[in-house]
């Protein structure tokens, strides 16, 4: 059963922004991220993620470009280690690395028609991604349902197999196990960066083992969200949780890494059933 919200507009505090500016930008983040940045046009925005050196994504990044300089979004969490880790990496190059998150909002929306207040709308996978400088926010009145559109937002998401990660699941996964390369936020034409090695031999020896999923519960549940895995009648573990939402009957929409195989008798921490849902 899949889920599509009529509209939803939400701005998204946790979210910072990195700007990244000076003649050599693009070849600089090019060296680093995942995704193929001289692919990206003009503001457009593209997921990515800066890996560690055994492969496994140490952070989620949203890529825009303005002519020959880019905004990263990172979750607050990543902020200072995504600047820590590029200002490693600067060298010789014509860059500059600012903390602009006291500068802007930015809001995710799907079908909203409501007036456009923002200088800069972006597309990305059927979202409107709008980034507005705060010195001209002044209407949070009109999207004062927070929580519920915070909700679709996720819901949106898990529907589209498009991942996040909570802190504790930084450096666990391969791009390809979350769904990046599915997405755009993952080359292996484009050369090296860190961790491709380890990417692309996983890709090429055909040794994937696990994939982003989405499931969905066969009851309701009023309870928290709060699960960490999939499992079967005997608890055995089976995948890792990514995201949980509830659809406006209070069923449980889940995203996970799964292993390949059998994934009859699927259970939440071994309390809720679950199906995959396809």
């Amino acid at each position: 059963m899949s889920f599509t919200p009529n509209s939803f507009r939400y701005r998204i505090e946790s979210m910072k922004i990195c700007g990244i500016k000076g003649s050599d930008s693009e070849d600089f983040l090019q060296r680093l991220l995942t995704n193929d940045i001289k692919l990206i046009a003009e503001k457009e925005l593209q997921l990515g993620s800066w890996c560690n050196i055994k492969g496994r994504v140490s952070m989620l990044i949203r890529v825009i470009r303005f002519q020959d300089n880019f905004m990263l979004l990172v979750d607050d969490f990543n902020l200072e280690k995504l600047i820590q880790s590029l200002n490693k990496f600067v060298f010789n190059s014509k860059v500059t690395i600012t903390d602009l998150s006291n500068d802007f909002y930015t809001y995710v929306g799907f079908n909203n028609k409501g007036e456009n207040h923002s200088n800069v709308l972006i597309k990305e996978n059927h979202l409107t991604w709008e980034i507005e400088p705060i010195k001209d926010h002044s209407y949070d009145t009109l999207y004062s349902d927070i929580e519920n559109h915070k909700r679709l937002f996720t819901l949106f998401c898990i529907n589209n197999l498009i991942p996040s990660l909570s802190e504790d699941l930084c450096d666990k996964f391969l791009p390809q196990e979350i769904n990046l390369d599915q997405l755009g936020g993952l080359s292996f034409s484009k050369g090296c960066f860190p961790g491709q090695e380890v990417i692309a031999r996983v890709k090429y020896r055909g040794k994937q083992k696990k994939r982003l999923k989405k499931f969905i519960s066969l009851q309701s549940h009023h309870g928290e969200n709060s699960f960490n895995h999939l499992t079967n009648s005997s608890g055995d573990r089976l995948g890792v949780i990514v995201e949980t939402a509830k659809d406006e009957n209070n069923y449980l929409h889940i995203l996970a890494v799964s292993n390949e195989g059998d994934l009859d008798e699927l259970y939440l921490d071994k309390t809720i059933p679950i199906i995959l849902n396809e």
